[in-house]
């Protein structure tokens, strides 16, 4: 540690310190099962503590300090909420501040460079205030794992991401609000290299090389999405009917396999009018409905898809069904929460590599009344292969046989 060109002035109550400067701190940070901060727990003393008197009123002590460098630090935090614990690393390569003051209106300038579970980087450098705090900052995350953070979602989902990178660049401010801080980010973000397992039926679910996010435009108040282009390119799905006759994309997040359970009985239970029992006063006017919340504005772009590969698997039907879709590409653009808007979409692909697939659409994903407008061709699907369905729901089997199909279909719910 060190300190240069200090000064303290008691009659101004004030501290002035031209440089500080540190190096080398190893800290160990750990979170017990009750979620309370180990390093910060203050110790437990037998004795009653007496009460200080109050500081004498007066003007409250200032500070600036010229120039703040902190450099080659780590960090390493265990989190024992989760079994296994969680644990994370931070290396702080270097942090430079200038001008870091207790003045509410003084501006200090940042930059910082910052390594998290040893692969991952993330850089930031700008201005601001931290005695609002508010600022703005340019961000930058290189290769950041997602198999560390695990912990923190996987408890909610039937889902084991096993590999998984993140990088984004951009601009980043904050500033305070009324009820909640204010944020905004404005630039692109990628998750790359990624792979899941489903951990219901223990096969790979989702893979991508990469899922882009470009000309991101993201606020908190007022709250609003607009992101100019999503890309996904060679990306693989698992779409797999378990024995029981359950959709392994219905259970996704924990408990939503009961949730579907639970849903047919108590629709019937609220179809079913209580009765009133006789000589009963009549039930008090239902309290009138709350208006309807804004919908949050959201805006994209384009959606392209490249390169992509989706396996369907049938284990409820004797024997097991299976298809591939296969040469998947296409895109959405037009995607808008505001009102009247239609988006179009087009997708192509082969089925089993054999039978050409197009769909053309126009849709709107975001509206309150469903609207859908859909033009499907599919050109020689060999018919065999549906013998397990044939079989189950006719009683007989299909030998051979090529089934070329053109479909109209529109809803408009208006």
């Amino acid at each position: 540690i060190e300190v240069r060109e200090a000064g303290v002035d008691l009659r101004q109550r004030s501290v002035r310190v031209g440089a500080y400067a540190m190096r080398g701190l190893q800290a160990k940070l750990g979170r017990d099962k009750e979620g309370g901060i180990e390093f910060l727990n203050p110790p437990r003393l037998k004795a009653a503590a007496q009460e200080s008197p109050p500081a004498p009123a007066g003007e409250p002590w200032r500070f600036v300090v010229e120039r703040v460098e902190l450099a080659d630090h780590a960090l390493r935090f265990e989190d024992r909420t989760h079994s296994p614990a969680a644990v994370q690393t931070l290396a702080l390569d270097s942090l430079t501040v200038a001008n870091l003051s207790s003045d509410p209106d003084a501006e200090a300038e940042l930059a910082a460079r910052l390594r998290i579970n040893q692969r991952g980087v993330i850089e930031a450098e700008g201005r601001l205030l931290p005695m609002k705090p508010s600022g703005n900052l340019r961000l930058s995350l290189n290769q950041v794992e997602l198999l560390p953070l695990q912990p923190y979602f996987g408890e909610l989902l039937n889902l084991t991401v096993t590999r998984g990178l993140l990088t984004a660049k951009g601009e980043l401010s904050f500033a305070p609000g009324a009820e909640a801080p204010k944020f905004a980010y404005k630039g692109s973000l990628t998750l790359g290299d990624f792979n899941s397992v489903d951990k219901v039926n223990a096969a790979t679910f989702l893979r991508w090389r990469s899922l882009h996010f470009g000309d991101i435009d993201v606020a908190s108040a007022p709250p609003s999405v607009a992101v100019g282009q999503i890309a996904l390119s060679d990306f693989f799905a698992r779409v797999i009917v378990s024995p029981e006759g359950r959709l392994n994309l219905l259970q996704l997040t924990k408990g939503s396999e009961q949730a579907a359970e639970a849903s047919p009985s108590a629709s019937a239970a609220a179809g079913t009018p209580p009765v009133a029992a006789e000589g009963a006063a009549p039930a008090a006017a239902a309290t009138p409905a709350k208006p309807a919340a804004e919908p949050l504005p959201v805006r994209i772009g384009r959606v392209t898809l490249q390169g992509g590969r989706v396996n369907f698997t049938d284990n409820f039907v004797k024997p097991n069904y299976s298809a591939n879709l296969t040469q998947l590409a296409g895109r959405v653009s037009g995607l808008s929460s505001q009102a009247g808007t239609v988006a179009d979409l087009e997708l192509r692909g082969s089925y089993n590599d054999l039978a050409p697939l197009t769909i053309t659409a126009r849709i709107k994903p975001f509206a309150a009344k469903t609207y859908l407008d859909l033009d499907a061709e599919v050109k020689g699907v060999e018919m065999a292969g549906f013998s397990p369905y044939s079989g189950k729901y006719a009683g007989y089997a299909i030998e051979k046989g090529k089934l070329s199909l053109f479909l109209k279909y529109r809803i408009d719910d208006n």
